[in-house]
């Protein structure tokens, strides 16, 4: 293993956005079309939350570099989640398990709100609730089971995180 292996994923954040758009279409739309005539600002709404929507979704289906492990930490560089790199003493745990084929894995870190405030305002009033309700706070979807799981698997052992893995 390099000095910097990147590990390639999906981006969950793109998905999260377009549900949330596909919902203001729809809203959009139904606002549209609610009165005898054709509301024109809903209606442009509409066009642009489903341009939002078709751009997001396309956004999360693309495999892009999400992780990389560095000597210091796991550098995040998942455009959805701009939290920089998590030290491997900011890690209390990590999780490892699969949903429809794909890898997942989750940090659970020892003082999330330390690194909550490294990103974006508007993100951290959006996933602050989100936090405080799971266990692992920094999720990241691989793109398959492969030798990108062990490298998580064997940095995380080296440096004495410990690993909550259900992959066989």
């Amino acid at each position: 293993m390099s000095a910097d292996t990147v590990i390639y994923g999906h981006s969950r954040g793109y998905r999260v956005l377009a549900v949330f758009a596909f919902g203001a279409c729809a809203i959009s739309l139904s606002a549209a079309f609610k009165n005898p005539g054709v509301n024109i600002v809903a209606l442009v709404g509409a066009v642009a939350f489903g341009i939002l929507t078709w751009y997001a979704w396309r956004r999360s289906t693309l495999r892009t570099d999400i992780l990389h492990i560095t000597d210091d930490g796991f550098l995040l560089t998942d455009p959805a989640q701009t939290l920089g790199l998590i030290r491997y003493d900011e890690i209390e745990e990590l999780r490892i398990h699969a949903l429809h084929s794909h890898p997942i894995v989750g940090f659970r870190l020892l003082e999330p709100d330390h690194i909550r405030r490294r990103g974006p305002a508007i993100m951290r009033v959006i996933v602050k609730p989100i936090w405080r309700l799971r266990h692992y706070q920094v999720v990241v979807e691989l793109d398959g089971l492969n030798d990108q799981v062990a490298a998580i698997k064997s940095v995380a052992v080296r440096t004495g995180i410990p690993v909550r893995s259900e992959l066989l």
